[in-house]
């Protein structure tokens, strides 16, 4: 939000392309004239539509509309007057909860219908809290209400302090049509821009829904996300929200007001506005009673009068796709992920902390990473974190993981996600859907860039342990919950490229033929019923998707060494430092891919790297001891 009043005004056609059509804006005003009895209610209705005054009118009107075209915002406006005899109180109550706002009129002549309002305010109140505009009629006798403690104006407003839905008060006059329309005006402007939902008139502050707004629209035009508005990017911003572009001038201006008023609001070459200069700029359109402006670019975005952003259906749609094809990034989504990673990676060092991502998804309707909430499974997703000054982070490859992770088992989601953050998705598509996965079950060779694994063993064949060690936990201890899903994502390179590999339990066994690129098998050497669970599962399993089988010798769970220690564990749970057994190793030839793996590094490395290649190249045997 800028000022504007010397720009330079584009085209008419230009314009309309600039300034998109508002929508969410109400499309009907219904407003309700109310007061005591001969204030002079029906008087102001048709003076406001006949022009004209005179000094015999129905009791009450009927409903009377005023047409969008004859309006200034291009609403229809519908005037309910009111009866003030108490056997109308039924009718009076439901016109004001099916109003938009509400004109309070009173007589300036009159000291009684003064005293009256708030009996008025309080009727309101428990009613429906609307806008209403105090109307204070007959101006044109020059009279001042008097009263018995303190002056009029003071009177006025404590009515407005004490009631937050009195938004304005105005002196008018149905006989001279002084101020007639601006009335009238002023509660239409309270309905179509209200000032609430943006800000908090006594502690005058911008609402935390406006300024996360505020902070969207900040980053969507920071088109190179330097963290500066450049004064390109500053008049990309004017011209699409306003129709009009700043003069080199005018943003010199701005700038050096900025300085005197927010000097954090500035960069410090002048070369554009920072995010608190952005944000100050809203405060004061709208600290100066100017919520239209905001309002223009607001909905313009897509808010609605709750500020919720209501994204096109068009933007969540999804390519046609079969039920066995899974969603991957495009390249032009990885690109824009890479480079918000950098503009939020403080420090430079390829990790972000847990601070600069919630700054990064402050700006989202749910302000939390979409991984933690994309998946109907409650389970938590597994990922490594990487520590840095004793805080774990994230590191780009990690973060990419994840959001492959979102883009595979909940589309949409990631669609909504990356909408909020400015991806234009309108000429880059974010996702695409790999070769159906029945198509590919004999294929020498599959595309793809996300591998669903699913991992099969017995409790005791340390399966858990392995997806912990897959996600970098350096203390791969038993999952306090046996009975959730325990599921992971992590960075594989394979050949020349870098893969996601995403290990996961099955809830069915529909799940396994639609879903999976490659099964995982794992027995522990020290335990004979896990052996077994394998050989029995191998025979069951769809023979059409690749399988690697794989020893692991996971180390004890700490919960394990203290049961130990008392006497509670099965010896068979503390396995010895190097099992040789050569029965595991005729186990393990019975299978065209098969390994040992005793060590973290074989996990996230050998392991990691088989299981790729396995499902990409399945026609390729791997055999490691």
């Amino acid at each position: 939000m800028t000022a504007t009043g010397a720009s330079k005004p584009v085209e008419d056609d230009e314009a309309e392309a600039a300034c998109p059509k508002l929508p969410l804006k109400p499309q009907v005003v219904r407003i309700e004239v109310l007061g005591d009895e001969k204030v002079g209610k029906t008087s102001l209705i048709c003076s406001l539509v006949s022009r004209h005054f005179s000094e015999k009118v129905p009791s009450v009107l009927l409903n009377v509309q005023i047409p969008a075209e004859e309006s200034d915002e291009n609403v229809v406006i519908s005037i309910t007057d009111t009866s003030s005899r108490v056997s109308d109180l039924m009718r009076v109550t439901h016109a004001v909860k099916h109003s938009d706002a509400i004109l309070l009129v009173y007589d300036l002549t009159r000291p009684e219908t003064f005293q009256r309002l708030r009996r008025w305010l309080n009727f309101i109140a428990k009613n429906k809290e609307i806008p209403v505009v105090l109307v204070a009629n007959k101006v044109d006798i020059n009279a001042v209400t008097p009263t018995s403690d303190g002056t009029y104006a003071s009177q006025v407003r404590h009515l407005v302090n004490t009631y937050p839905f009195v938004v304005s008060e105005v002196e008018c006059s149905a006989k001279n049509f002084t101020q007639v329309a601006q009335a009238f005006f002023l509660a239409q402007k309270a309905v179509i821009y209200p000032v609430a939902p943006l800000y908090n008139e006594k502690k005058r502050q911008l609402q935390p829904k406006c300024l996360k707004a505020i902070k969207r629209i900040f980053r969507l035009y920071n088109r190179d996300r330097s963290g500066i508005l450049s004064r390109e990017e500053l008049n990309e911003y004017q011209y699409d929200c306003f129709g009009v572009r700043l003069v080199s001038t005018e943003i010199d201006t701005l700038m050096e007001y900025l300085l005197s008023e927010v000097p954090s609001g500035v960069a410090p070459d002048r070369s554009g506005l920072l995010v608190d200069g952005f944000i100050y700029l809203w405060w004061l359109f709208i600290d100066r009673n100017r919520p239209e402006s905001g309002w223009q670019v607001l909905r313009s975005l897509g808010y609605n009068n709750e500020l919720h952003l209501e994204i096109p259906p068009e933007r969540l749609q999804l390519p046609p796709h079969d039920e066995d094809q899974s969603a991957q990034l495009t390249p032009s989504a990885v690109e824009f992920l890479t480079h918000l990673f950098r503009q939020f990676d403080a420090n430079k060092d390829n990790n972000i902390a847990e601070s600069e991502i919630e700054a990064i998804f402050s700006i989202c309707e749910e302000e939390s990473a979409p991984w933690t909430t994309c998946s109907a499974i409650p389970s938590p997703l597994l990922f490594e974190r990487t520590v840095v000054d004793g805080k774990p982070t994230l590191s780009l490859a990690a973060w990419l993981a994840c959001w492959s992770f979102v883009a595979q088992e909940n589309p949409p989601k990631l669609l909504e996600t990356l909408f909020y953050l400015g991806y234009n998705d309108k000429l880059f598509p974010a996702i695409d859907f790999v070769r159906k996965r029945s198509a590919t079950r004999h294929a020498a060779k599959i595309e793809r860039d996300v591998i669903s694994c699913y991992i099969f063993g017995s409790p005791s064949s340390g399966k858990e342990h392995f997806v912990r060690t897959f996600a970098g936990y350096k203390d791969a201890s038993c999952a306090d919950d046996e009975q959730s899903i325990i599921r992971s994502i992590g960075a594989v390179p394979d050949q020349d490229t870098t893969k996601y590999l995403f290990i996961t339990e099955a809830l069915s066994d529909d799940e396994i033929e639609s879903n999976a690129d490659v099964l995982l098998l794992v027995l522990n050497p020290e335990d004979e019923p896990s052996k077994v669970f394998v050989e029995e599962l191998d025979k069951k399993l769809p023979d059409s998707i690749p399988r690697v089988v794989i020893s692991y010798k996971p180390k004890v769970c700490k919960k394990d060494v203290e049961d130990s220690e008392k006497g509670t564990t099965d010896s068979s749970a503390l396995v010895p430092d190097e099992p040789s057994d050569f029965a595991i190793d005729a186990l393990l030839k019975q299978y065209s891919t098969s390994l040992k793996c005793f060590e973290p590094h074989c996990v996230k490395g050998e392991a990691a790297r088989v299981l790729v290649a396995t499902a990409l190249r399945p026609y390729v045997s791997y055999a490691v001891f």
